[in-house]
């Protein structure tokens, strides 16, 4: 199955042409981003104001008519070009994962409870975009854990989703950060008869889950690890290697883990599509009629106005 993008949809959701999600709001949450980042390479003020303004320039000059999703790419690369060969995240995301694995036990406990181990470890995966593993205690996570488990979603498409899955299913799933690759493998896990894809990205994207956390998490046992090659903290298909971009024409569902993956795939209107996210921002809120700060299990094709 070949992606297309709805142009006129796009158009549409962003009040202005070729452009999705597009806000000058955009602009501040992608500085935020790219700030915390900085703390990584211990950068130091003339650093920061130096690359502030570098990134505010190439806003000016065409960041305000590009796709955030775009945009946020060029940042890193920028990012990375700043500061060539070094990759001081894996400490970082080492401690993430770490805090993970940490929990592990007891989180195979919650799986096994009730008669639902599939919905209640999506539910788990879901708890993954809503945590910070660098400064949340593993108590705090383990009480999120337990809400989400019982929670009322805004949005959840979870039985659509496991309705959709046969034995035999391809199933791409784009990994959204560290510490939280821990509660899809254990996801993944529940999965019966599927092929799965577990897609990463590359290791200078910050707190993004790369082929390095894979590895760690062993997430080969129960999934194929695939690099989407987009430079990016996300999967970005336009950019993306042709050896994913034919495993995704190929596979018969995709799970989007986070609010940026979803980003980067709803402008394809594709019904293999599912999301499993926190609403982070005004714009993805209004769309889907929900809350900043819901976690919900979305059926993109389901909820298009």
């Amino acid at each position: 199955m070949q992606l297309t993008v709805d142009t006129e949809q796009t158009t549409n959701l962003c009040g202005g042409e070729n452009t999705f999600l597009g806000d000058h709001r955009c602009f501040p949450c992608i500085l935020e981003k790219m700030n915390a980042l900085l703390d990584a390479f211990s950068a130091t003020p003339a650093e920061r104001s130096s690359f502030v303004a570098e990134l505010a320039s190439l806003y000016g000059d065409h960041g305000f008519k590009t796709p955030p999703n775009d945009f946020l790419r060029e940042a890193y690369q920028t990012l990375a070009q700043r500061y060539q060969g070094e990759f001081p995240f894996w400490q970082y995301k080492k401690a993430m994962n770490d805090r993970a694995l940490e929990i592990l036990p007891s989180l195979k406990v919650r799986v096994k409870m009730g008669s639902n181990p599939f919905r209640n470890a999506m539910r788990i995966a879901l708890v993954g975009t809503r945590v910070d593993f660098v400064k949340d205690s593993a108590q705090h996570i383990m009480a999120e854990v337990d809400e989400g488990i019982r929670a009322r979603l805004a949005i959840d498409d979870g039985e659509l989703l496991k309705s959709r899955i046969h034995n035999g299913s391809k199933i791409v799933y784009l990994a959204d950060r560290a510490g939280e690759i821990v509660f899809d493998h254990m996801f993944i896990r529940t999965i019966p008869g599927a092929e799965v894809y577990y897609v990463v990205n590359c290791p200078y994207a910050g707190y993004a889950a790369s082929g390095q956390d894979a590895d760690y998490v062993s997430m080969r046992r129960c999934a194929k690890v695939i690099v989407n090659g987009c430079d990016a903290p996300n999967t970005i298909p336009a950019v993306a290697n042709q050896r994913f971009r034919e495993i995704l024409n190929e596979a018969d569902i995709i799970i989007a883990k986070g609010q940026s993956n979803l980003e980067a795939l709803f402008a394809y209107h594709d019904p293999r599509l599912f999301a499993l996210f926190t609403c982070r921002c005004d714009l993805v809120a209004n769309q889907f009629g929900i809350a900043i700060g819901d976690s919900v299990i979305l059926h993109v094709e389901s909820h298009l106005s």
